[in-house]
Formats: C-alpha cells, structure tokens, sequence
C-alpha cells in the first residue's frame, strides 16, 4: 500500500477498487511489458534455458530477460525448474496457460513484421 492507503501492483499503479489483485502480477501486465513477446516467442521456440534465450533474442540484456521471465513466472506463464546439478542448471517451460498464448504471439509477430519497419520483427 501506499501512503494513502491504496493498494499498489508491482508496476506502481494504484489499484482502487480494493482488491488484492494489483498485489501479484497478473498476466495482462507482464505481457504489455517491453521484450514480452519475444520471451514468449523463444518460450515456444523450444527454447528453455536462459543464455539460449539470450542468444535467441537479439538485443535484450540478461537483467530484462530474467526480469521478464520472474514476471511471467508470477503471472503462472511460465515454469522455473531448477536442477541439481553443479553446476546448478535451470530451465524455463511454459504452462499451460502459457502454451495457450501460442496463436496470439504468432499474430502479433506476423503483424509487426508487415507493419512495423522499425523494429526488424523483434516485438
């Protein structure tokens, strides 16, 4: 809460209506974030560990790119397995509410690739 008594979400946006919502991140504001599809993208790709999704992803830095992945581990998007092993290995998977945004990723990439010159097909 802030200082007036409002709920506050992890993004810093007042929540006034009461709910405990804005507390944990929902899926809607981890997807409007920057790199969001191309995280999901690479998800789908089959990618599942992080420093081949930093290669598969051209020009994200590993702090967005963890920070996108704590996101949609939050929202219930994605799965964090940890095994181990020395060293420690990690892997990312999608759930199935993850799996679920297959179809809107794919229209959203096929969309900026026909319309948005400027970013190169990255979303």
């Amino acid at each position: 809460m802030d200082r007036r008594g409002w709920l506050v979400n992890s993004t810093g946006r007042r929540n006034s209506y009461g709910s405990f919502k804005g507390i944990v991140m929902d899926g809607r504001d981890a997807l409007e974030r920057k790199w969001s599809v191309s995280v999901l993208a690479a998800l789908l790709g089959g990618t599942d560990q992080f420093r081949a999704m930093a290669r598969t992803i051209d020009g994200i830095s590993d702090k967005l790119l963890s920070q996108r992945l704590v996101d949609f581990e939050s929202a219930g998007i994605v799965e964090r397995i940890v095994y181990p092993t020395r060293p420690i290995s990690v892997e990312y998977r999608l759930t199935e509410k993850g799996r679920a945004l297959h179809e809107i990723v794919k229209s959203i990439q096929a969309w900026t690739a026909t319309w948005d010159s400027t970013t190169e097909g990255q979303c």
